[in-house]
């Protein structure tokens, strides 16, 4: 009998007919790492919940069957052991963390089931020491960046001295530099102190080189269960777009069994004759026709009471562009587009349409320029979608309402959801019902904050799309994200910020084949051999079919 088990393990959140979790039966080994996919509403952080525990003892609802750690039911537990059995990391750190002060997080859930204060003390500091926050015991959680609050989440977790660690997509909102160090501390909790992990995660790329077995979550139940080769050696068409990029591509070479780390899959590569004699050249990007920016920033700066945050930011942004924004959290991206969005007081100029932002009404900045913020559950307030889209149209005077959110209702996709509750809906379906609010007032240019976090693979490829047919109709789209290989789909130029200035700007090919941080898998996979791969799309062309590379 394995160490963590479910045995036909049933869940049905309260008022609701369908079940989230259908039946689940498997077994997982002591100091195993499980990782958890499926498409966004598949039941993950629900099976995730049940693991820990908080399904059905904090959301309530009907349960059958269970789950056992270490040969004891679940149900068994006291509710004291079992959190420090069983500890939880999800996905927004910032609603996980209550407290000011990082050592007072730390202490918290310690201090909440009674351990003695003298093994609080020893706990905290040797929880922050191993997550590698120690100096910043005394700081602020409102002044740390998001991979410094993902670790602090973690080291919480980590100071009850768990046998488990379960973590929803803990790498959802980080640049790449933060993502690769929760995964190397990831990594690290499970090989030094052999605590089992269950990650859920949707950014797959090096989940694959450390995970011992794979679950596939589908309608609620487990279409798959196994070992890591035999998952990215499956027929099954349906679970390809949960393979790392490389994986993938091998998968279009037909080589059916792809390896799962970057190192093996580039002495694989080398091992493969290309059918493409050509070197492919980078494509130049393609020249705006109109004269005068739509945006021109010279010297912004703003922040937030004492703290700068854009330092004397100058760049300029032309009607129909579609510009990615990278850099590390921190770095004044989200603060820039609300800058853009006329939500932040700023000093220097700005002007949108040769006028001064400050002397436009807010009405008609919000008519003009549609914001869309990282997580759309902040602003969803409507009975309906159809009701949301509606308070935005009519809110910014478009005329004949009814017929502009019919329209990009069906534009979307979402007219057989117009009747449901937003709060209701997947992350994915979330995600456009945002964007479609934004859109109901047409407006000329699309600011986008993370749109791609936390959903799944085959509703970024939806939303690419999407992305790509509005810029096409003249759309200027800005798009902050930290998911390189979305924004080299949908982007013909990319910034980089650091510390609130612009560090680079140009087109694809000049600024993420310089980049060590900033660039794809693809990229990083295949530059040897032709640097101008960047997506898995013009790799499969290059490698299978002998076309040059876009």
């Amino acid at each position: 009998m394995g160490y963590l088990t479910a045995e036909h393990l049933c869940y049905t959140y309260p008022e609701q007919k369908r079940p989230a979790l259908d039946d689940l039966t498997f077994s997982l080994e002591r100091g195993e790492i499980l990782l958890l996919l499926g498409r966004s509403g598949s039941g993950k952080s629900t099976l995730g919940k049940a693991i820990a525990g908080t399904v059905p003892y904090f959301y309530g609802g009907t349960v059958s069957g269970q789950v056992c750690i270490g040969g004891t039911p679940l149900d068994q537990m006291e509710h004291n052991r079992r959190s420090q059995t069983v500890g939880m990391v999800f996905q927004y750190p910032e609603k996980q963390l209550i407290l000011n002060k990082v050592h007072r997080e730390v202490a918290f859930g310690l201090e909440n089931t009674g351990v003695p204060e003298k093994t609080i003390r020893r706990r905290v500091f040797e929880a922050m020491q191993f997550a590698g926050i120690t100096p910043l015991a005394g700081r602020e959680i409102d002044s740390l960046s998001g991979g410094q609050k993902q670790k602090v989440a973690i080291a919480s977790a980590l100071a009850f001295f768990p046998e488990c660690i379960v973590l929803d997509e803990p790498i959802s909102q980080l640049d790449p530099l933060a993502a690769e160090e929760i995964l190397n501390l990831i990594r690290k909790i499970n090989e030094e102190l052999g605590i089992t992990i269950v990650l859920i995660e949707q950014r797959t790329g090096r989940c694959f080189e450390f995970a011992d077995k794979v679950g596939f979550m589908e309608g609620g139940r487990l279409a798959f269960f196994g070992g890591t080769q035999e998952f990215l050696a499956s027929p099954e068409s349906r679970y390809e777009p949960f393979f790392p990029e490389p994986a993938r591509l091998f998968r279009r070479m037909g080589i059916a069994q792809p390896p799962a780390g970057m190192k093996a899959a580039r002495a694989l590569l080398g091992t493969v004759e290309c059918k493409n004699t050509v070197s492919a050249a980078p494509v130049p990007p393609q020249e705006k026709t109109d004269e005068k920016p739509l945006f021109s920033l010279e010297g912004v700066s703003c922040g937030y009471g004492r703290q700068t945050v854009l330092n004397r930011f100058t760049a300029s942004i032309r009607k129909g562009e579609c510009i990615s924004l990278l850099g590390a959290n921190g770095a004044g991206k989200t603060t820039l587009l609300k800058t853009l969005a006329g939500l932040k007081d700023y000093q220097g100029s700005l002007r949108l349409k040769g006028i001064e932002l400050k002397k436009w009404k807010r009405k008609e900045i919000a008519g003009t320029v549609g914001y869309v913020s990282q997580n759309p559950d902040d602003y969803l307030t409507q009975d309906t979608v159809r009701e949301e889209l509606l308070f935005t149209a009519r809110h910014l005077g478009v005329e004949e309402p009814e017929q502009a959110v019919d329209r990009t209702l069906r534009f979307l996709e979402l007219t057989d959801l117009a009747a449901r509750n937003p709060k209701d809906l997947s992350g994915g379906q979330k995600q456009r019902v945002a964007i479609g609010s934004a859109l109901a007032a047409s407006p000329e240019v699309l600011v986008l904050d993370e749109p791609t976090r936390g959903i799944d693979v085959p509703l970024k490829q939806s939303l690419a799309g999407l992305l790509k047919q509005l810029n096409q109709s003249g759309v200027t789209i800005l798009l902050v994200t930290h998911d390189v290989e979305f924004a080299c789909v949908v982007s013909d130029r990319f910034w980089i910020l650091y510390q609130g200035e612009l560090l680079a700007d140009g087109p694809r090919d000049e600024v993420l084949s310089g980049s060590l941080y900033y660039t794809t898998s693809i990229h990083k996979l295949c530059q040897a051999q032709n640097p101008a791969l960047f997506t898995l799309e013009e790799a499969a062309r290059y490698y299978t079919e002998g076309e040059a590379s876009r």
